[in-house]
């Protein structure tokens, strides 16, 4: 029998819950009908935050025993996606698992749809991995950005869509977007790059500065992209995100080069501009935030329409984003767990490194914003007004922290 898990607030009376859990995966309850609207406030009461439930016409009285899984496949992606998580402990693994399975289905089906072989429908098949990632963002939003932190070995250009889709997600949470736009923003950033997949590998993954005629061809994936959207009958405004993301407030961008955009292309067409260059790419090693911020600064905020987005992204990701490692004033390397939108300057860190003794076993956490005010005396050391970030370090320079990374920011439950 068919299960869906879906959150607590999102249950019907009627419905069969085969179990509820809380938010670090432990078991509350098992096997009940949702009778009236007063089972699922306790529910919530319990602390139940996920369910998997059954259409309650599906259940036998006499029969609460679990239904039997069915083969892999004939799950739908978002039941795959569960089967491959359920199991694991924590949010940091789950999220790392899902951005792992979302590359890998990704890359399937844009490989797909380069070769003929597959439909534009079938892209529709990406929906659940942005709902999921929409799950771990109410749990903690950093449990999700800070996976466009993480370098990895294998990084493909696919990554590339996956990070601005995970950005865009998190902007529009921090901007308050109903949860519909949310789910529409991060869709189409997505599937912002698909025209690509009409363009030849060799052109799209040449380490090398592309001559004008290359150039040119790399020009038209916007229009490709619209035509590729269109034929999968997407919404207007996942085709308005795919055409426009390359256009630009001075009307300097293509492929029409105009600045009457739609909203939600204009924040994707920041963020992915934004994406580009703090990520890691053949042919230059990523920027500092705080340079690309810079750059970004030069060519959207002077602009009505850009510098509100450019805004509340540099408020939303932070001068130092969650994840990247920054070396302090007085030597200490720090891992960013949290910022805050008072002061973007002085965010909360965790320490990993001391220049005496090296490495640190327990990381501790320093707040720069908190020390201004009252020093911090950890571990022999003194934390006061004159420690501050000094400059942001490229993974390359410590890939010992690579992996070390997504669990020095998990919240603490």
């Amino acid at each position: 029998m068919m299960t869906k898990k879906i959150r607590v607030e999102n249950l019907s009376v009627g419905q069969f819950v085969n179990e509820a859990y809380n938010a670090d995966g432990k078991l509350l309850l098992s096997q009940f009908t949702v009778s009236d609207q007063e089972d699922i406030e306790r529910l919530e009461e319990l602390g139940a935050r996920f369910c998997h439930v059954r259409d309650s016409t599906q259940n036998n009285d006499n029969d609460h025993s679990s239904a039997e899984a069915p083969p892999e496949d004939n799950l739908t992606p978002d039941e795959i996606i569960d089967n491959q998580i359920d199991d694991l402990s924590s949010l940091v693994e789950k999220t790392e698992t899902t951005y792992q399975k979302t590359l890998e289905q990704t890359e399937s089906l844009f490989e797909s749809i380069h070769s003929g072989d597959a439909p534009p429908e079938e892209l529709h098949q990406l929906e659940p991995f942005v709902d999921k990632f929409m799950e771990f963002m109410d749990e903690s939003p950093s449990s999700i950005s800070v996976l466009t932190q993480i370098e990895r070995h294998d990084k493909t250009t696919f990554d590339h869509s996956i990070n601005v889709a995970i950005l865009s997600l998190v902007y529009a949470n921090y901007a308050g977007f109903e949860r519909d736009e949310i789910f529409e923003l991060g869709f189409g950033a997505l599937l912002h790059d698909i025209g690509k997949t009409e363009i030849s590998r060799e052109i799209i993954q040449k380490p090398d500065d592309l001559s004008e005629q290359e150039w040119n061809v790399i020009q038209r994936h916007p229009e490709k992209g619209k035509t590729i959207l269109e034929e999968g009958n997407f919404d207007e405004t996942i085709v308005r995100i795919a055409h426009e993301h390359h256009e630009k407030p001075d009307r300097s961008g293509y492929p029409k080069g105009t600045s009457e955009i739609s909203k939600y292309a204009r924040i994707v067409s920041i963020i992915d501009a934004y994406e580009a260059l703090t990520a890691d790419r053949p042919y230059r090693k990523p920027m500092n935030p705080l340079k690309a911020y810079q750059i970004l600064k030069n060519e959207f905020y002077g602009h009505e329409k850009t510098r509100p987005i450019l805004q509340s992204l540099i408020h939303c990701m932070g001068l130092f984003p969650v994840g990247c490692v920054v070396k302090l004033t007085n030597g200490d390397l720090a891992v960013v767990k949290e910022n805050h939108p008072s002061n973007l300057k002085a965010p909360l860190v965790k320490i990993v490194n001391i220049p005496e003794h090296g490495r640190v076993q327990d990381p501790y956490e320093v707040d720069l914003d908190h020390i201004q005010n009252q020093k911090q005396f950890v571990n022999g050391r003194v934390y006061d007004e004159s420690i501050e970030v000094k400059t942001v370090l490229n993974f390359s320079k410590i890939p010992e922290l690579r992996k070390a990374v997504p669990d020095l920011i998990q919240p603490v439950r």
